[in-house]
């Protein structure tokens, strides 16, 4: 983690956390029949969905905005 290389290297450091992410429940609930595609904005989209929705669907389209989140949405299909 780049805190630690920064320690070992005695370097000062301030840590500081510029936002926290929540996941807020879809209301109404969504009828996720209605949708051909679903995009993920984030890896926290992605655990988002599947806290709402258990599972990631097969029959839809799942689109990723960048690499990031295309790498965790993979690793969260191969599971």
């Amino acid at each position: 983690m780049i805190v630690d290389f920064f320690w070992q290297q005695n370097w000062i450091l301030q840590e500081c956390s510029f936002y926290d992410t929540t996941s807020v429940a879809p209301n109404p609930s969504l009828n996720l029949q209605q949708f051909d595609e679903i995009v993920f904005t984030s890896p926290s989209t992605v655990d988002a969905f599947i806290q709402f929705f258990k599972q990631l669907p097969h029959d839809k389209q799942l689109t990723c905005i960048g690499p990031i989140t295309a790498a965790y949405l993979k690793s969260k299909i191969n599971i």
